[in-house]
């Protein structure tokens, strides 16, 4: 009891460890919150190597890698992507930019258009492919993306 006499509630998810306790053969993780009382998020990029491209262009691009392969046994999360062009056209992100595979798009953007996403769950790319764009239409545009090895 806490000395208000209401009883003390630490509240806990289901998870692994750290801070774990055991209850009736269940594993909880307790939830962390922050001093102003928010629960604090784990971030599962953190605990891995972050990987990001900002690229710019003039024109259309054909598989053009954004982030190299990670190694073998590994795989890219895509987690993020923003883009914009000044003239219409579409876009594309593919895995395997030299046997090209889809995994996001084509995306049709007008003059002046863009679109920012975040991923959520992330992506996974297959083990050990890298990742690239594809575009039409011509003119100016920027991707960023933004994604880790795991």
């Amino acid at each position: 009891m806490t000395e208000l006499g209401a009883p003390l509630i630490l509240p806990y998810g289901a998870d692994g460890t750290p801070d774990s306790v055991v209850i009736d053969g269940v594993t909880y993780r307790v939830l962390r919150v922050d001093a102003g009382g928010r629960l604090s998020l784990a971030l599962p990029f953190l605990a891995h190597t972050i990987r990001n491209a900002n690229e710019n262009y003039a024109s259309a691009q054909t598989n053009n890698e954004l982030i190299a392969a990670p190694a073998a046994g590994l795989s890219l999360y895509l987690a993020a992507i923003v883009y914009s062009r000044d003239t219409a056209g579409n876009m594309k992100l593919v895995e395997n930019t030299g046997t090209p595979v889809t995994i996001f798009g084509p995306h049709y953007f007008g003059a002046n258009d863009g679109m920012s996403a975040v991923l959520d769950p992330p992506r996974k790319l297959t083990a050990a492919t890298n990742l690239g764009i594809t575009t039409v239409g011509g003119g100016n545009e920027s991707i960023t993306v933004l994604a880790w090895e795991a």
